[in-house]
């Protein structure tokens, strides 16, 4: 017998028999009524309808204009001309160094509550760029407390993650053809 044919038979002995003997389970029926989804004391309904939600998600209520800050902090980059120390609020930016000079940018100290912290990093001046682990932090496999650079003259792009407590990881790396980004050891 067909392996396809056999498995049909199986199904309508197991599954449709019963259902066409007894009918559905009441588990089974459909319910006509209007369902209401709810989140803290509103439905969905009247949250889409109202436009707001003024209640409590997971027993937790966000920072007023918390969600805007992070948007704002992803989508935003700054210029460096010097050297530069990282601050918590450049968190989640694309930091920027345009400089013909050799520049470092140092990471601040970081912890576990921190873990998934991104920072993008774009060499566009002649100069050196050096980025420069706090304490015993890692950038790739890079030695504790050690840097990652870029030497050439032309633009290079480099994002961190922070995967641990001291370890942040290089998540992608785009160059131009001469340029690379070394770690140090």
């Amino acid at each position: 017998m067909n392996k396809k044919i056999f498995i049909i038979i199986v199904f309508c002995i197991l599954f449709l028999a019963p259902v066409i003997s007894f009918g559905f389970p009441p588990c089974a029926k459909l319910s006509l009524k209007k369902a209401h989804t709810w989140i803290g004391e509103q439905t969905f309904e009247d949250i889409i309808a109202k436009g707001t939600f003024d209640g409590v998600v997971g027993g937790t209520t966000p920072a007023a204009g918390s969600f805007t800050t992070l948007i704002g902090a992803m989508n935003s980059s700054a210029t460096k001309t010097d050297n530069y120390q990282v601050l918590v609020g450049d968190l989640g930016k694309t930091l920027i160094m345009n400089s013909a000079s050799d520049k470092t940018f140092t990471l601040l100290s970081v912890a576990a509550g921190d873990i998934g912290a991104h920072l993008r990093f774009v060499k566009t001046g002649t100069g050196k760029v050096t980025i420069d682990a706090a304490d015993s932090d890692t950038i790739g496999d890079s030695g504790a407390g050690d840097t990652v650079y870029c030497g050439g003259t032309g633009i290079a792009v480099i994002n961190l993650e922070l995967v641990t407590a001291t370890g942040w990881a290089i998540m992608s790396v785009v160059n131009e053809p001469s340029e690379s980004w070394i770690t140090t050891d």
